[in-house]
C-alpha cells in the first residue's frame, strides 16, 4: 500500500472520529438536559418493555456521550468503535419503527421531529460513514498490508 493512501486512511479515520464525537456529543448534551422527553420518544418506538425504557433512553445518552469524552481521552480508535456501537443501535431503532409504520417523533436531536424516510436515511449514512471510519483505523500502522517474514539464516544450535 502507497504512503499516500495509507495517509488519506488515517486521516479519514480522524475526521470521522471528530465528527461523529462533535455529532454524537451534541446530540447527547441535547438529550441529556431532557430526559423524561427523551424517554417518552424512545418508548413511542415499542422496542423496549415499558419497564426499561428510561433505561434504555439513558444508555443511549450515555454512549452518546462516551463517544465524545472517548475521543479526547482515548483517541480515535476507540470513539469511532463506539460511534459504530451507538449508531447501529439508532439504526435498528429507526429502521425498525419505520418499517413498522410507526410514526413517532424520533427524538433526534438535529431533526424536524418526524420519523421518515429521510430520517432512516440520514442514521444509516451516518452508521456507514462510522463504519468505514472504523475500517480506515485498522490499517496497520506500518503502512503495509501484511507483515512479512524474513529469510534469516537459521541458528543450528537452537534447534
Amino acid at each position: 500500500m502507497s504512503v499516500k493512501k495509507y495517509n488519506f486512511l488515517r486521516r479519514y479515520s480522524e475526521f470521522s472520529s471528530i465528527a461523529n464525537a462533535i455529532i454524537l456529543g451534541y446530540s447527547g448534551v441535547h438529550h441529556l438536559g431532557s430526559v423524561e422527553r427523551f424517554s417518552v420518544a424512545v418508548g413511542l418506538y415499542e422496542i423496549l418493555p415499558s419497564s426499561v425504557v428510561v433505561l434504555g433512553a439513558f444508555t443511549v445518552v450515555t454512549l452518546m456521550l462516551y463517544t465524545s469524552v472517548s475521543f479526547c481521552v482515548f483517541g480515535s480508535r476507540t470513539s469511532v468503535a463506539f460511534s459504530v456501537a451507538t449508531w447501529g443501535l439508532l439504526c435498528i431503532a429507526v429502521g425498525s419503527a419505520y418499517a413498522r409504520g410507526i410514526d413517532v417523533n424520533c427524538g433526534c436531536a438535529m431533526s424536524d421531529g418526524n420519523l421518515g424516510l429521510l430520517s432512516v436515511v440520514k442514521v444509516v449514512l451516518l452508521f456507514l460513514f462510522a463504519i468505514t471510519g472504523l475500517l480506515a483505523n485498522v490499517i496497520p500502522a506500518n503502512g503495509t498490508e501484511t507483515t512479512t517474514i524474513t529469510n534469516a539464516p537459521m541458528n543450528r544450535t537452537t534447534l
